[in-house]
């Protein structure tokens, strides 16, 4: 079995296809002689794969684990992943524009006009009534002020 290994130069799959050995028996003898034995895809470890591979830098946390989840799973169980690929956008509003100034006294406007029901307010903006609620709540809290015009109250 020595000179069939070192004619493969440590490739436990090659070898143990060549030779008709066990992976694993192939493994256990070439770590008893303090050979290299490639524990990630040929790799010394899953970075080593990252950082052989330029095409996965590019790629988000997400795509990575759809592209190959088991690097993804090895870079995380790691400690790696969040050095690697920052979290991006993960607090805040997903990419979405704020309201605008006019489109929030309109939600406001609608919403004082419908007898401060948040459904009937969803339904005449085209959002959603969590979003509406999100959105009166933040006018409420908010430093800037809103004149109400009268002819919104409908008395």
């Amino acid at each position: 079995m020595t000179e069939d290994v070192t004619k493969f130069e440590g490739n436990v799959i090659k070898i143990s296809t060549e030779i008709g050995y066990d992976y694993n028996t192939v493994r256990k003898y070439l770590k008893k002689r303090g050979k290299f034995v490639p524990n990630y895809r040929g790799f010394k470890d899953p970075l080593d794969y990252y950082e052989a591979h330029p095409e996965l830098h590019e790629l988000g946390r997400w795509e990575l684990a759809k592209q190959d989840n088991a690097l993804y799973c090895a870079l995380l169980r790691r400690g790696l992943i969040s050095k690697l690929i920052p979290e991006i956008n993960c607090k805040g509003n997903s990419g979405r524009k704020p309201i605008s100034k006019k489109e929030e006294e309109r939600i406001l406007r609608i919403y004082i006009k419908s007898g401060f029901n948040y459904a009937e307010t969803a339904r005449r903006t085209g959002y959603s009534v969590p979003t509406i609620k999100k959105k009166i709540k933040k006018l409420r809290n908010s430093d800037t002020t809103i004149l109400i015009n009268p002819e919104w109250l409908d008395l």
